[in-house]
């Protein structure tokens, strides 16, 4: 999907960005991605404030997808089937659980880069 106009965005916290951003941008209707972070106090955090556990963030993925192709439901269901949400902050407090149907734009969540480890 190359025209974003009628996509809607969804952001996934469940662990590392990084392997869940991976998955989750091969399934058919998802048109694209972005790490960050969300539901902090702090604003735009960098990876190591992140890291110290002292923003409040949680390491998290914005999908754009296209609800033509792909439902939130269906979204959320291949999110639950590679997330355990019993599985509180581990490895770290960074990597616990979010969802919301809405974007980075929001006042708790980044857009900030974080390094690619």
């Amino acid at each position: 999907m190359n025209d974003l106009t009628n996509s809607q965005t969804a952001i996934l916290a469940g662990g590392c960005f990084w392997g869940m951003e991976e998955i989750i941008r091969a399934i058919p209707g998802v048109a694209k991605t972005t790490v960050g972070y969300t539901g902090g106090k702090t604003p735009d955090p960098d990876y190591e404030a992140v890291c110290t556990g002292k923003t409040g963030h949680a390491e998290a993925i914005e999908v754009m997808f296209d609800p033509a192709q792909l439902s939130y439901e269906t979204l959320l269901d291949f999110f639950f089937r590679m997330h355990d949400p019993t599985t509180l902050n581990r490895p770290a407090r960074r990597h616990r659980n979010a969802i919301s149907l809405g974007d980075f734009s929001t006042p708790a969540t980044s857009r900030n880069k974080p390094p690619r480890a």
